[in-house]
């Protein structure tokens, strides 16, 4: 609704429309008060992984499209935040990594990972982080302290996706 008052100021682009193994809706069909796209790509479900993974094509060209003016990334460190990353240092726009992790959910463990984590923390222009934990992480690799803000979440995420995966399967 906060987005939605500001109208055609701003474009959400999301990463799928769809999701039977993680999402119980499909923005496809739904209406926004602003201006919505859904990147084109397909999902790589994964028993091993809570979550699948997407993967996006044309994220740089949907970018330099829209010419924001400000790329705030949610999600994390997938290919699409990777590619909004580089779309902003190349255009010069600001970036701003709003996800949740902590130093606890393994990425610490393989090198690309924390490679991954180390450039889209160190190099951009702000963090938001859902909660103290996270903040640690993003210092951890390499934020400024001063551009990582905390905004929490209404909805404690692990508690809400172990209840939710748990009703999928009753």
């Amino acid at each position: 609704e906060e987005i939605s008052r500001l109208g055609n100021d701003v474009t959400v682009f999301s990463m799928m429309h769809h999701v039977k193994e993680t999402r119980e809706w499909d923005l496809s069909r739904r209406r926004f008060g602003f201006v919505h796209a859904i990147l084109p790509g397909f999902v790589i479900p994964r028993r091993q992984w809570a979550f699948p993974l997407a993967v996006n094509f044309g994220v740089i060209p949907t970018l330099y499209r829209a010419n924001p003016d400000i790329v705030i990334s949610t999600g994390g460190f997938s290919l699409a935040n990777i590619a909004s990353f580089a779309y902003s240092k190349l255009w010069r726009k600001k970036f701003v990594n709003w996800c949740e992790f902590t130093l606890e959910d393994g990425s610490r463990k393989f090198w690309l990972k924390r490679l991954i984590r180390n450039l889209l923390s160190r190099y951009a222009d702000g963090c938001i982080a859902s909660s103290s934990p996270s903040k640690e992480a993003f210092k951890h690799f390499g934020a400024n302290p001063d551009k990582v803000k905390i905004i929490l979440l209404p909805v404690e995420v692990a508690s809400f996706h172990g209840r939710a995966m748990a009703y999928r399967e009753s």
